[in-house]
């Protein structure tokens, strides 16, 4: 236990902490009509799932709520919103390049606490997404993408979320303590 304290403790950059709830604006969006019409309501439902799973492990001190912005072919963050999810392909506008079924899954920014987090989730389309069933689970590689967005790094726990490595057939998705300590360390 104290060299698990220790261990946490080398990775951790604490910052000031933030005693009030922060409100975290996020959208899903398809500017590249990649995601048929009949997936967009589940994908949402997981997107906005997993953001629930971190507003919780938070005990509500960051909330995130899902808003709608106009549609825009744009690359860019819509105004108003502070995290932006989107699935593309191969080159899409930014420096992060897709390399198609298999490598990268998912890219995102990374967050800079105690700032509230923003910045952008991008999902490969090319790969074959599932909701937990044979294939890439969306959500747990969704869930990973929103640790990074609210300034995670990656660990070398196996349990963490934030395994720089895809683990398929998780028994079940949830925010591990090691992850929450870091969590509450870079914002409380």
């Amino acid at each position: 236990l104290l060299v698990l304290f220790f261990l946490l403790q080398s990775q951790l950059s604490v910052s000031r902490r933030i005693g009030s709830t922060m409100d975290v604006r996020w959208c899903l969006r398809d500017p590249f009509k990649l995601i048929p019409s009949s997936s967009l309501s589940t994908i949402r439902r997981i997107v906005d799932e997993s953001f629930t799973m971190w507003e919780d492990s938070l005990n509500g001190r960051i909330t995130f709520t899902q808003v709608f912005p106009p549609f825009s072919s744009s690359i860019q963050r819509p105004r108003g919103v502070d995290i932006d999810v989107l699935f593309a392909q191969g080159n899409h506008g930014d420096k992060d390049a897709f390399d198609g079924r298999g490598g990268t899954l998912a890219h995102s920014s990374q967050g800079k606490p105690p700032k509230p987090p923003k910045g952008k989730m991008h999902l490969d389309a090319d790969e074959l997404w599932s909701l937990g069933e044979e294939g890439l689970d969306l959500r747990q590689v969704v869930l990973h993408e929103i640790g990074h967005i609210l300034g995670l790094r990656h660990s070398s726990s196996e349990e963490s979320i934030m395994n720089p490595y895809y683990v398929s057939k998780r028994k079940a998705l949830f925010i591990p303590m090691v992850d929450e300590y870091y969590l509450n360390q870079l914002y409380f």
